[in-house]
């Protein structure tokens, strides 16, 4: 196994601040998928990573309300009401949501059922520890793209500013490892 590399005493310190969070052997997880063991590269694919996580996260949660919403507004189904969100606390996932959405024909153009399924795939994803930025890139960026569709039109443009956003001031040598749109 290889060893990550560090510029100076300031890298080292943040690698032992970070990798206490992640973990080491996460570290050099990442080192390996990129073959190079520079902490600014391993650092900044990290970062790049839990950014995307954060953007898509927030963006599915969006989509989540917006469902919940019709869901309550147009009342289509007698047990998922605001008084019973509010004062039971209902516990709704999103796979219950869009059966619901499907099945009382309430879905937009782009609401499909793969659509949303997708989504509830990509929220899964971001939920576990693997990172989105290896080996299923591509079954990621399809995902993100059926995010894109259900988003509402008037946030879309702000969805795809925020992932282009995930780049920014970071050390990305390796570009294969970046999200494209």
């Amino acid at each position: 196994m290889g060893k990550i590399t560090f510029k100076n005493d300031a890298e080292r310190l943040e690698y032992e601040k970070y990798a206490y969070l992640k973990g080491k052997q996460y570290y050099h997880y990442i080192a390996q998928e990129l073959k190079n063991f520079e902490y600014s590269c391993v650092s900044s694919a990290i970062r790049y990573d839990l950014r995307l996580r954060y953007v898509l996260y927030r963006y599915i949660g969006l989509v989540e309300d917006m469902l919940k919403a019709r869901i309550i507004d147009n009342q289509l189904d007698n047990q998922y009401t605001l008084k019973n969100f509010l004062e039971k606390d209902t516990k709704t996932s999103l796979n219950e949501i869009n059966q619901i959405i499907i099945k009382t024909n309430a879905n937009s153009e782009f609401e499909t059922k793969e659509n949303l399924e997708m989504i509830r795939e990509l929220r899964n994803k971001i939920a576990h520890f693997t990172p989105l930025i290896f080996a299923a890139k591509e079954e990621v960026n399809q995902k993100i793209k059926a995010l894109w569709a259900v988003i509402p039109n008037s946030h879309q443009e702000k969805f795809l500013k925020a992932l282009k956003a995930c780049e920014l001031e970071l050390d990305i040598r390796d570009s294969s490892i970046l999200m494209t749109w």
